[in-house]
C-alpha cells in the first residue's frame, strides 16, 4: 500500500534517503557523515533506538545514573531530530552541551560505525520485540504532529510491509545493530529487561558506563524510573514537550490485541529471516514472576 492510498495521509515534510523516509524534524542535508564533527569525549554517551522503543525511558535512567539527581526531567537532543525549541546536536557541531554529553538517535549503526569503533563513543542501544514496537508506532502516528493517520492498525501495518516506515524497517535496524554487540563500547538492552528486571538492567548500565552505584541508589533509581513514575515526571512539569498519549503502556505483548493471524505469521517469517540467523529473540508475552 502507497501512503498516498491511505485516505490522502502522507508524512509531515517527507524525506527519502538511502531508501529511508524521514520526517520534517530531520535536519534537511542528513547523510551518512552526520557524526563527522562530533569530537568524542570519554565520557560521552549515545542512546541509540528504532522508535518506539524505550529512547526516552533510557534516556531518563541514563540521566539519573550520570547525575545522581533528583531534579526534573532531563530531555537529551537527538543527533539528527529537532524537537520543538530544542535543535538537534549535529546543527550546533555537537557543541555548547554540559558534560557529560549525552546525545539519543534513532538512525542506524552505520551513521556511527567511526564513533563506536575507532573513538570509542559508548553507545548504548535498545531493542524491542517489533510486534509491540508496531503498535506503538502506529498509535503515535495517529498524533497531530504526524498528520494524525487515518487508517487502521492493518493500514498501518500495510506500510510496514511495504517500507513506507519512517525510520525504516524496525527488523533491519535491530540487526544492524544486533551484529555489532561484541563490540566493547556497545552495549545492547531489550526493553522487554527492563520491564522485568529493571534493577538488573541499571547495575549493568552503571557499570558500562564506569559510574559506581549503591544498592541504596540503585533501588532510588529503579523506583523513579518505573514506566508510571517516568511518564509522569515527563508530562507533568511546565515545558513538557510529550502527551501523556505519547508514551501510552509500556508493556509487553499489547500486539495481543491489534494483530490479525495473517500479520503474525508475516511478522513470524520475518524474525525467521533477519533474527534466527543471528541468535537474535525477545519475549513477546506478559512475564509471570
Amino acid at each position: 500500500m502507497e501512503i498516498s492510498q491511505v485516505q490522502g495521509w502522507k508524512i509531515p515534510g517527507k524525506t527519502t534517503y538511502r531508501g529511508v523516509n524521514y520526517h520534517f524534524q530531520i535536519i534537511p542535508d542528513l547523510d551518512i557523515d552526520i557524526a563527522n564533527k562530533w569530537a568524542v569525549a570519554p565520557t560521552d554517551v549515545l542512546i541509540a533506538t528504532y522508535p518506539k522503543s524505550g529512547t526516552t525511558w533510557m534516556g531518563s535512567l541514563v540521566h539519573e545514573i550520570l547525575h545522581d539527581t533528583t531534579s526534573r526531567p532531563h530531555f537529551q537532543p537527538f543527533v539528527e531530530m529537532n524537537i520543538g525549541n530544542r535543535p538537534c546536536a549535529s546543527s550546533m557541531s555537537f557543541n555548547g552541551f554540559a558534560h557529560p554529553r549525552v546525545f539519543k538517535t534513532h538512525l542506524g549503526y552505520d551513521f556511527f560505525e567511526d564513533k563506536i569503533q575507532k573513538e570509542c563513543l559508548k553507545t548504548i542501544v535498545v531493542m524491542r520485540n517489533p510486534k509491540d514496537v508496531l503498535v506503538s508506532y502506529y498509535h503515535m502516528h495517529k498524533m497531530k504532529h504526524l498528520n494524525s493517520f487515518p487508517g487502521s492498525f492493518h493500514d498501518f501495518f500495510d506500510l510496514f510491509k511495504h517500507k513506507e516506515l519512517i525510520f525504516g524497517d524496525p527488523f533491519d535496524s535491530c540487526a544492524k545493530w544486533w551484529q555489532q554487540r561484541s563490540s566493547r563500547n556497545l552495549m545492547i538492552v531489550k526493553y522487554e529487561d527492563i520491564i522485568m528486571d529493571c534493577t538488573d538492567v541499571v547495575r549493568k548500565i552503571a557499570n558500562f558506563l564506569g559510574v559506581p552505584l549503591t544498592e541504596k541508589r540503585i533501588s532510588e533509581i529503579v523506583q523513579r524510573g518505573s514506566f508510571g513514575a517516568m511518564k509522569e515526571a515527563y508530562t507533568s512539569f511546565s515545558g513538557a514537550i510529550f502527551s501523556k498519549a505519547f508514551f501510552r503502556k509500556g508493556v509487553i505483548g499489547d500486539w495481543m490485541n491489534y494483530f490479525n493471524d495473517e500479520e503474525v505469521e508475516y511478522i513470524n517469517n520475518m524474525s525467521k529471516m533477519y533474527f534466527d540467523p543471528i541468535g537474535l529473540s525477545f519475549v513477546d508475552r506478559p512475564v509471570t514472576q
